[in-house]
């Protein structure tokens, strides 16, 4: 009975390999197969690791078991997320801060909510002081973790705005997986490319309200927005503004979030005055 099952499940690769060994409707083991295409003599010690390797990669339900299995893995992995070991620790270094950080420490780890998106974590992440709106981590690997309230502005699908690799809502919250965008911060850098960003932004419907040095970077060489609240969507803007919005320093600039806004819009006008 079990030959009887080893031998069907071995019939789809030697009818393959017979195929490729022009010799159809016959079965061809791995070891013929090596033959027919002179790949070198059967006798040699590592013989053996090669018609293995020749028969797994010539064996259709082995492709095909492996390619049903990339896709399960894919799908788990989006439903039940990275699960990186750890937990409270992780937050450790928001909680020997004061104010919104610690606070916003406190919170995730009393919500329910806030075990599971420990685990998308990567254990030695670094915390990245600075945020108002979110907890942002900086990855072993280079990228960023950054955790959110689920109800802040949505990530603008445009190309001035740094898009996630992963998003995905826990409750209230959201967990994003960002690329890491240099030039954060760096105010020559903001006065550079400001105008021309906003004005790409504005030119596809989008209202840049919340911008500054530290909510511009440069990603793969370009400038990006890198703070979901630094755009706002047309249905979030059109009935404060009206038709024809301007620049973030310009006759709207009102809708700036007073927290950073007003210094950044002094700022602004000083760099343009001295060019």
């Amino acid at each position: 009975m079990i030959n009887a099952l080893l031998d069907a499940l071995s019939m789809p690769g030697d009818y393959t390999r017979g195929l490729l060994a022009g010799r159809l409707l016959e079965r061809v083991t791995p070891g013929e197969l090596s033959e027919a295409w002179g790949l070198g003599d059967a006798d040699t010690p590592l013989a053996w690791l090669r018609d293995f390797g020749l028969g797994m990669a010539t064996d259709p339900l082995l492709v095909a078991g492996g390619a049903l299995g990339g896709v399960a893995a894919r799908g788990a992995y989006r439903a039940l997320g990275p699960l990186y070991g750890g937990g409270a620790e992780k937050l450790a270094g928001m909680r020997a801060l004061e104010g919104n950080p610690a606070f916003m420490a406190a919170r995730l780890l009393e919500a329910p909510e806030g075990r599971a998106i420990l685990k998308e974590i990567p254990p030695g992440s670094v915390y990245l002081e600075g945020g108002l709106n979110a907890i942002p981590f900086r990855t072993p690997r280079g990228d960023v973790v950054r955790i959110s309230k689920d109800y802040e502005s949505a990530r603008a699908a445009i190309p001035e705005m740094l898009q996630p690799t992963r998003s995905v809502a826990y409750g209230p919250y959201r967990v994003e997986r960002v690329p890491w965008a240099e030039r954060v911060g760096d105010y020559d850098h903001y006065l550079d490319v400001a105008d021309n960003l906003q004005d790409a932004a504005l030119a596809r419907g989008f209202r840049p309200v919340d911008v500054h040095e530290g909510n511009i970077g440069s990603y793969r060489g370009r400038p990006v927005f890198i703070d979901p609240g630094a755009v706002e969507g047309p249905s979030e803007f059109r009935h404060l503004v009206g038709p024809t919005p301007g620049r973030f320093w310009g006759p709207g600039v009102g809708l700036g979030s007073a927290a950073g806004g007003g210094l950044a819009l002094l700022r602004q006008l000083e760099g343009r005055d001295a060019r």
